[in-house]
C-alpha cells in the first residue's frame, strides 16, 4: 500500500484536532459557537476541506499534463509536460 498524500494526511489531522475542539466547546461552554474552541473547530474544518479540494485539483492537473505528454507530437512539449509531472509528484 502506498503512503497517503501529504495534503490528505494533513486534512485528516486537522479534522481529528477540530473534533477535539468541538467536543471541548460543547462540553464546557454555555454558548459554544461564541468560543475560541468553536472558532478553531470551524477554521480547521474549513482548512481540511480546502486541502482535499486542492489535492483533487492537483490530480486533475497531473492527468491533463499526462494527456499532453502522451498525445503531443512535439518533443519539447512532451519533455516539458513530463518534467512538470515529475516535479509535482515530488511535492506529493
Amino acid at each position: 500500500m502506498t503512503e497517503q498524500p501529504t495534503a490528505l494526511r494533513l486534512a485528516d489531522a486537522l479534522l481529528q484536532d477540530s473534533a477535539n475542539h468541538r467536543e471541548t466547546a460543547n462540553a464546557w461552554d454555555m454558548r459554544p459557537q461564541d468560543t475560541i474552541n468553536w472558532q478553531h473547530y470551524e477554521n480547521a474544518t474549513n482548512a481540511a476541506a480546502e486541502l482535499r479540494r486542492l489535492h483533487s485539483v492537483n490530480a486533475q492537473l497531473l492527468d491533463a499534463l499526462d494527456e499532453i505528454a502522451i498525445n503531443t507530437h512535439d518533443d519539447i512539449a512532451e519533455r516539458v509536460a513530463r518534467a512538470a509531472i515529475a516535479a509535482a509528484k515530488e511535492l506529493l
